[in-house]
């Protein structure tokens, strides 16, 4: 199994400070440190801060990125899912193919 410091969580363009202060809490009650945001919101403010309850060093240790190529550019494996539907996905892989 890889190691934990090998595992990247990107959010891309996060639109809400509250988000990603949950998703950097979550990361961290999974035992993961790592966090990269694409052009992020004001990550760094008091909801954002409330939300990482326990967790504002992930926050504060976050990697900012201008864009996405950025971010995951030197990964050899990149696992991404998004709530959106549509068209321009490229090409998709079942979990268990990836």
């Amino acid at each position: 199994m890889p190691s934990r410091d090998n595992i990247y969580f990107t959010l891309l363009q996060p639109r809400e400070p509250g988000n990603v202060g949950a998703a950097a809490r979550a990361i961290k009650n999974m035992g993961f440190e790592r966090l990269c945001l694409v052009a992020p919101c004001d990550y760094l403010n008091a909801e954002a801060r409330a939300f990482a309850h326990g967790a504002v060093d992930i926050l504060e240790g976050a990697t900012v990125c201008e864009t996405l190529t950025e971010a995951v550019g030197d990964k050899a494996i990149v696992v991404g899912t998004t709530r959106h539907t549509g068209k321009k996905r490229g090409v998709i892989y079942p979990i268990r193919e990836a």
